[in-house]
């Protein structure tokens, strides 16, 4: 580049070099490699490379934690695309993303969101997937209180699809990262473990020191969660010498806070309070009011500096029409003089144009001719295409419904459960036309078993599922004779397991459920429980509050901590309700926010409607989700099991 002498291939030159030191993690020598090449791109006057250039700047000052430096360059990149907005859409929307970013480390989440939002409205007119991606999974990482985290798994999710549909597998594991720590502050460390397991064994096979220390510090923070100490430190260890090394502020001070919890859960108190002192040291430089009000007049300068271009644009834009104007009256005259000469020229040509029109055209009615027979022929081969795929679509749809009919035979009959209990209800909704919830009823002498499951996934897969434990649950209670509900579903896990064992791949498919056996003594009802992630709710006569037996925090199927379930015997007289359930009605979303069901409004219907029969709480039920789905998809199946004694 420099034999050859032009300013603008030197700056990229030194640009590229700038990024291969960027790529071993040599910030400061990255950044003086890219500030040679700005002033490269300024003496070539080359707007685009300097644009360029300022984005990666920006970037290199955001990982020092510099990050006025970084909104600076960033403001200075903005400025320069904005000059050719519509060629430049995409590099803006960048920008905004990064901006976004600086303020979301600052914990302004609402500014973050502000340009997050710029971003992705740009991204989807340009119809760009990949940017699309970054900023749902950016705006995910801004709702980190837990009133906001069912929005944070629903941003990463959006996400975590489009990086599926274009193969970034570095933006997938990123998602599977944020839905892990999401998990792990909902404490469902099961899925929270798969997620970060997953994504650690792609970034361990790259040189994304980044990512690496991120997944360390993640995984780390679960084992405190788990009291898991020792392998918490190990691996906050490793994020905090990554971190050191490659200089990532933000990861060392969340390392260093890591192995704080990590000693102090070991009671090593000594090294507990030297991560401690050194976790706030940095919290304090990093978190600085003073900053984040000059990064925000910083961009309102930048705004204002827009504006007054702007305003004096169109004022030198109203002087050169006022110029133009006095100088088309002095031309009109001189106009006048050569109309006469000159139509009859035009004249000429417009005869000669016409005629040469008028051959053309023949020529164009035999082109058309043979591409009208082309058009048809296509049309053709288009209406037998569409044949074809109506015939596939009627195939695949005969299947699904054949296997709707296979799983409404291994269904009770609501009758049946009528004949038992003289007032009860079963709410049973699938989200597709195959269902992963189902309800199971068997009658041995005077004791009766019924339960709710919910089995793993929905649709086609979570009804194969559910064919496999419903089959468990009957061979456990008819063939071995197994009455004790949680003996019941230590021999169901067993059963379930060892099926899913039959092949060589590892399967964790199984089911969350509440299972009960009831039977009549002398003035009471003796009912037995037991549970898998899912609870009993017991709604006493004449009371207005429901009694709540928790199951075991343990799926039936394969669990890293597997133990015997859990039974509980309660009494119960005349006129006491009982409620079985999946988590599909409490999670649905919808109202006017788009925001969850939950739990408390739940119980307050089912406590509200106590005293009606239970077929009418049936409709009321279902009148309400209805009323709260409103146009929004069902996010799951549904099933809800109420009787009256």
């Amino acid at each position: 580049s420099k034999n050859y002498g032009d300013p603008k291939y030197i700056g990229e030159a030194y640009q590229n070099k700038g990024t291969s030191y960027y790529s071993r993690q040599q910030i400061d020598t990255c950044i003086s490699f890219y500030l040679k090449s700005l002033n490269l791109f300024k003496e070539a006057k080359s707007e685009a490379g300097m644009a360029s250039i300022c984005n990666n700047i920006g970037i290199m000052y955001e990982i020092k934690a510099d990050y006025l430096t970084a909104i600076e360059y960033y403001l200075k990149g903005i400025s320069l695309r904005e000059k050719n907005a519509t060629k430049n859409a995409k590099s803006i929307a960048r920008l905004n993303l990064n901006i976004g970013n600086v303020y979301s480390l600052l914990k302004e989440f609402e500014k973050a969101r502000l340009h997050y939002n710029k971003s992705l409205n740009i991204f989807r007119t340009q119809k760009d997937s990949s940017g699309e991606a970054k900023a749902y999974m950016a705006i995910g990482l801004t709702f980190d209180d837990s009133e906001h985290l069912d929005s944070s798994i629903f941003y990463f999710k959006k996400s975590l699809i489009l990086h599926e549909s274009i193969n970034d597998l570095k933006g997938v594991n990123q998602c599977k990262s944020n839905l892990g720590s999401v998990y792990t502050s909902l404490e469902k460390f099961d899925e929270a473990l798969k997620y970060f397991s997953e994504s650690k064994a792609y970034f361990d096979n790259t040189d994304d020191a980044m990512n690496q220390a991120a997944i360390y510090e993640n995984l780390g923070s679960l084992y405190i969660k788990t009291k898991k100490y020792a392998q918490s430190a190990k691996l906050c260890e490793d994020a905090l010498k990554i971190s050191e090394t490659h200089l990532l502020s933000e990861m060392v001070k969340s390392s260093c806070l890591c192995l704080y919890k990590s000693y102090k859960g070991m009671n090593q108190n000594e090294k507990a309070l030297k991560f401690h002192e050194k976790y706030v040291e940095i919290k304090d430089s990093l978190s600085n009011e003073d900053l984040t009000k000059k990064i925000a007049q910083t961009e309102m300068q930048f705004e204002f500096d827009k504006k007054q271009l702007t305003d004096s644009l169109a004022r030198a834009e109203q002087e050169r029409i006022k110029e133009i104007n006095h100088h088309r009256e002095v031309e009109k005259q001189k106009t006048y003089t050569y109309v006469g000469a000159i139509g009859a020229i035009l004249l000429l040509i417009i005869l000669l144009v016409l005629f040469r029109g008028y051959t053309q055209k023949k020529r164009s009615n035999a082109l058309l001719a043979q591409k009208n027979t082309l058009i048809t022929q296509q049309k053709q081969e288009v209406e037998m295409q569409k044949h074809i795929v109506e015939e596939k679509n009627n195939e695949i749809t005969d299947s699904i419904n054949y296997a709707k009919r296979i799983q409404s035979a291994i269904l009770p009959n609501i009758n049946l459960i009528n004949e038992n209990f003289s007032d009860a209800f079963v709410l049973f909704k699938p989200k597709d036309v195959v269902s992963g919830d189902f309800y199971w009823f068997e009658k041995l002498n005077n004791q009766i078993i019924f339960a709710a499951a919910d089995c793993t996934g929905h649709g086609v897969p979570g009804a194969m599922v559910s064919v496999v434990c419903s089959n468990a649950l009957h061979k456990t209670v008819v063939e071995f004779n197994i009455t004790q509900p949680s003996l019941i579903l230590d021999k169901v896990r067993e059963i379930v397991i060892d099926t899913f064992k039959k092949n060589n791949d590892e399967v964790k498919d199984g089911m969350d459920i509440s299972i009960c056996s009831i039977e009549k003594d002398k003035d009471f009802f003796k009912l037995q429980f037991a549970g898998a992630n899912n609870p009993l709710w017991i709604l006493r006569n004449g009371l207005s509050e429901i009694e709540e037996i928790k199951g075991d925090k343990q799926p039936v199927g394969a669990h890293f901590d597997a133990k015997p379930f859990t039974n509980h015997e309660i009494k119960l007289i005349k006129g006491d309700s009982i409620y079985l359930f999946s988590d599909g009605y409490p999670d649905q979303f919808g109202g006017d926010k788009g925001k969850k069901f939950k739990y408390r409004p739940f119980k307050e219907l089912l406590i509200e409607n106590s005293k009606l029969a239970m077929n009418k709480q049936h409709d009321i039920l279902l009148k309400k989700f209805e009323e709260w789905k409103g146009q929004l998809d069902q996010v799951d199946d549904i099933c809800i099991i109420g009787i009256k004694v």
